[in-house]
Formats: C-alpha cells, sequence, structure tokens
C-alpha cells in the first residue's frame, strides 16, 4: 500500500499565446477545471499505475472539495481520507503558454491546516510500504512523517521538495527518496543546474554526504540521479509538450509504483518518465495523468520504433 500525505486543490487551468505583461490583460483563453494540488496527483499516479493507494488531507467542506471528491470517487485503486477545515479547499491558477510552459498561482486555504497528530494516528493503522510527502503542507506534518518513520513505521519514505523552501536543507539525508527538479535542486545545492552535466556535477560532488536516493528531473534533459554511490543519467522520451503541470507528479507516482512491486532504480525512473512523457503532451493535472495500460502501450511503440530504426541503420552500413 502507497500512502500520500499532501495537498489537494482545485484547478483553474487557462492556455494563452503567451504571458502576458504587468498591467495586459490578454482573452481568448481556454478554460479547463481539474483535480490538483500535488499530493492529489501523485495519489492520482500512484493509483493509475496500479497501487492501492490512500490520500490522507485537508480540505474545506464546500463546493470545490465536492469536485474534488467526485474525481477521487472515479479512481479504483484511490481512497480519501479527508480532514475538514474552516478554510476553503486548496486551488490553484495556471496559465500555460504557447510552448506548454507554465505559471501557477496557489492559494493553500485548508492544505496549511492539516495536523501531524491526526497524520499520524492514520499512518499507524494503516501501516504502508511507501509514505509519498511534498512540501505543500505544514512542516511539521513533513518532519513529523519523517521521525515517525525512523521509530514506528516500516516504511521507505519519497519526499517531493517542491515548492522549494528553506526548511528542506535541514532533512535532506532523512527520507529515503529526495526527487527534485533542477530548479530545486539548484536552491538545494546552492548551485546552477540547467542540463544533465550539471546535475551530475552536483550529485558527484555531494555523493559522500548522502546515503539516500537523490533524483533531478531535468525535463526533456532526463534524470540524473544519486543511487546507493551509483551515478547515472537516463535521456528523457521526446514528445511535443503542451503542459508540464503535473509532470513530476505523475513521476513520483510511477516512480513508488515501480519500486513497490521490484523494479530496480533504472526501469522504475524509466517507467516514470514513460508517464510523465505521456503526461505533457495533455492539457489539465490530475485529467493529464495516464493509466498503466497508457504507459505499456508507449513504451511498447517506443521499442518497435527503435527496432525499426536500427534495422534500417543496419542495412546502411
Amino acid at each position: 500500500m502507497v500512502v500520500v500525505v499532501g495537498s489537494a486543490n482545485f484547478d483553474f487551468t487557462i492556455k494563452v499565446p503567451r504571458f502576458p505583461q504587468v498591467g495586459e490583460t490578454i482573452t481568448g483563453g481556454k478554460l479547463i477545471t481539474s483535480s490538483g494540488g500535488k499530493g492529489l496527483n501523485q495519489a492520482i499516479a500512484s493509483a493509475r499505475a496500479g497501487a492501492k493507494t490512500h490520500l490522507i488531507c485537508s480540505v474545506g467542506n464546500d463546493i470545490l472539495w465536492k469536485q474534488i471528491l467526485a474525481i477521487i470517487r472515479k479512481e479504483k485503486n484511490l481512497k480519501v481520507i479527508p480532514f475538514f477545515s474552516k478554510q476553503h479547499t486548496g486551488c490553484a491558477f495556471i496559465i500555460i503558454d504557447e510552448n506548454g510552459k507554465n505559471k501557477i498561482f496557489v492559494s493553500p486555504g485548508a492544505n496549511l491546516n492539516l495536523k501531524f497528530s491526526l497524520v499520524s494516528r492514520k499512518l499507524k493503522i494503516l501501516k504502508p510500504k511507501h509514505i509519498i510527502i511534498q512540501n505543500e503542507i505544514p512542516d511539521e506534518v513533513i518532519k513529523g512523517i519523517i521521525k515517525m518513520k525512523d521509530k514506528f513505521l516500516n516504511s521507505k519514505v519519497f519526499f517531493n521538495a517542491a515548492p522549494y523552501k528553506d526548511s528542506v536543507k535541514e532533512i535532506l539525508d532523512r527520507p529515503d527518496f529526495l526527487i527534485v527538479n533542477e530548479t530545486e535542486a539548484s536552491f538545494i545545492f546552492n548551485r546552477k543546474i540547467e542540463n544533465e552535466s550539471d546535475a551530475l556535477s552536483v550529485l558527484d560532488d555531494v555523493r559522500k554526504d548522502f546515503k539516500n536516493t537523490i533524483i533531478i528531473t531535468l525535463g526533456e534533459n532526463g534524470v540524473a540521479f544519486l543511487h546507493n554511490q551509483y551515478l547515472s543519467h537516463i535521456p528523457a522520451f521526446r514528445v511535443q509538450a503542451v503542459d508540464t503541470t503535473s509532470a513530476g507528479d505523475t513521476f513520483i507516482g510511477y516512480l513508488s509504483y515501480a519500486l513497490l512491486n521490484g523494479s530496480d532504480i533504472n526501469d522504475a525512473i524509466k517507467l516514470a518518465q514513460a508517464a510523465s512523457a505521456i503526461c505533457v503532451s495533455r492539457y489539465g493535472a490530475g485529467a493529464s495523468i495516464p493509466t498503466a495500460r497508457e504507459v505499456k502501450n508507449f513504451l511498447k511503440e517506443r521499442a518497435q520504433s527503435e527496432k525499426a530504426i536500427a534495422k534500417i541503420k543496419k542495412r546502411k552500413e
């Protein structure tokens, strides 16, 4: 079982030709609504990958929560454990340009009212094999889960340190898996990271200080990682990206599923990358996360394409 402890939002996404300047209004954008929040996205990804998944979150008893709950109920492998707050359910406003780049504005609302005392009781009952957390919930919950994992639970903790907060630096070596993108890694390690070479250089420099796994996702430049003191880079699948909003969350959900089912780190990352590649080719947050069947078909088609290309090259030689 996988338990995701994290944020649950309702997202409002508008696609525009370009980002507006200060004071400028751009009209004609297409509105897309969907579930969102890094916690909910990661839980949906885990469930669609095939893992029995629980989401622990804090929400408001309002129309936004009712919209989210209707979406969750369609996910056969996902159960939600909500704690209700007087604050509104979290929501996000996302604008996407014609290149698929996004700018996101979040009103966290009830997400910031999640209490560790409530979460710890549920974790002791559920006893999950994997716990996934992110930085859209209070620090006390994140730190409490990591301490609890060391003392009371035989669980692997996946910490997505996003969005970045300085408090991350206090616990970098504590979770079993630390997963960040290049921007977050740049803040964490005080080094500019723009490509795989930068990422591998940073990971090599910190190798002696970390026994846990560090994964840096680099978008179209693939993934660099440090695992059991083994340093490597895996290229990305090439696709036409239209919306990168929940790509990282999709990656984490599928990564956890693959490792839970016995895959080695390389195969797990490749599966997660395939899921993310499909995700960025679609609009929306939760709505863009692929099913396990879609990911399987994607990998099969890519493998067949690679074989065909290899045959052509061989004939030319």
